[in-house]
């Protein structure tokens, strides 16, 4: 047992146990690879990954910024806009939102 982990608790098992559906299901239905989820291998991708955050280097304070959504003044908008591409997909997506003074 790593220590400050519990691999019982289930807020720490639970997100490991969605996404090795999500991957065991990705790989039946776009690999036609046909395989067993095991509770033991999300029992040690859970393991694994309180491993890594056990030795995350902690960022110094100086490395810290903080960064906030700041509304614009009265009677006006601001328009937050994100987009991605993926190269090999040959396929984009952009979304965006307009806010006024209230958010």
């Amino acid at each position: 047992m790593i220590q400050g982990s519990n691999l019982s608790s289930w807020p720490d098992f639970f997100p490991f146990a969605l996404w090795s559906l999500w991957i065991n299901r990705n790989h039946n239905t776009f690999n036609n690879k046909s395989s067993l989820l095991l509770p033991s291998v999300v029992k040690n991708k859970t393991l694994e990954s309180c491993c890594y955050s056990n030795h995350a280097q902690n960022p110094q304070a100086s490395d810290l910024m903080s960064i906030k959504w700041s509304p614009p003044t009265t009677r006006t908008f601001k328009l937050n806009t994100n987009g991605s591409f993926s190269k090999d997909r040959s396929k984009g997506g952009t979304g965006g939102v307009i806010r006024d003074h209230n958010g």
